[in-house]
């Protein structure tokens, strides 16, 4: 719950962040759920961010690999 703590001193001292916690704030404030919704959620796009990303490489390289006159191309 530190991440929230933080967030809510930047915002209460006026300097909001720009970021997606902020943002989970503000929809925290108007939904009305509580801090460990709100930080399965962030944890949830942190984690499935980088999971597409992690996927979405492994599969380039695989196509790669399966396709060396693609991969010939895609260097010139």
């Amino acid at each position: 719950m530190t991440f929230l703590k933080v967030l809510r001193k930047q915002i209460g001292a006026g300097v909001e962040p720009v970021c997606f916690g902020a943002d989970m704030l503000e929809r925290q404030k108007q939904q009305g759920f509580d801090d460990k919704v709100a930080i399965g959620i962030l944890f949830g796009m942190i984690l499935l961010g980088g999971e597409s990303t992690v996927s979405m490489m492994n599969s380039f390289i695989k196509v790669m690999a399966m396709h060396p006159e693609a991969q010939k191309k895609a260097q010139q």
